[in-house]
């Protein structure tokens, strides 16, 4: 099985939006169109694509996390690989690309966020090095 990964396009935006629903998100083409777009000209973000017989069948997209109280660090922002073809190897080699990055970066922590339904995924992450370090409550707010 031969998985190529390469850097995402806005040409993406079908099969990415497709993954995203599979997560349990709403998105539109257009939409994703649009943050592939914001991704693609902000230095501080990276995200590619894993493609299985010329079919996107999973992506990752991580940014550098600034913050005040502690170093910077490099931030798995969301991963998705397709149901059909997970337990391929798939999410791991997209993992690499992303950590690659981030040490081409010169960064030497990479972080994940997961919610704490998916105990699936936990010990995905659990099983390629990943170190539960905390729980958190997230709260957003409206503002318009």
């Amino acid at each position: 099985m031969n998985i190529a990964i390469k850097e995402i396009e806005i040409k993406d935006a079908a099969a990415i939006t497709s993954l995203i629903r599979q997560l349990g998100y709403e998105s539109t083409e257009d939409k994703t169109a649009q943050r592939i777009k914001n991704i693609l000209n902000n230095p501080q973000h990276f995200a590619c694509v894993a493609i299985l017989e010329n079919r996107i069948v999973g992506w990752i997209h991580a940014f550098i996390s600034v913050h005040l109280e502690s170093e910077a660090f490099a931030e798995i922002g969301g991963l998705v690989v397709d149901e059909g073809c997970r337990g391929k190897g798939i999410g791991e080699k997209l993992i690499e690309e992303v950590s690659q990055w981030a040490r081409r970066n010169n960064f030497n922590k990479l972080r994940v966020r997961s919610n704490t339904k998916r105990n699936e995924t936990h010990q995905f992450y659990l099983n390629r090095g990943f170190v539960f370090t905390k729980e958190q409550k997230v709260f957003d707010k409206k503002i318009f």
